[in-house]
């Protein structure tokens, strides 16, 4: 599984925080991290599979391939 990322904060979640996230039984301090369900999931998934993480550049247009359909896809809910 290839992950690319184009924010810094899911790139350092992914590679510097899950581990530390998962020891600390998905608490910061005492409350939960946020978006606790997704971390856990990309979790669970990354011991299914090998995964390599990718930071991109992002909101710079034609700067990285697919970057501008990965926005399109992604939705706030």
């Amino acid at each position: 599984m290839v992950i690319c990322a184009n924010s810094w904060a899911v790139y350092q979640g992914l590679t510097l925080g899950l581990t530390t996230w998962k020891l600390q039984n998905w608490l910061v301090g005492h409350l939960p991290i946020w978006g606790q369900a997704m971390w856990q999931d990309l979790w669970k998934m990354g011991h299914q599979k090998e995964v390599i993480i990718y930071h991109v550049s992002g909101h710079i247009p034609l700067a990285t391939t697919g970057n501008d359909e990965v926005d399109a896809l992604v939705k706030v809910q």
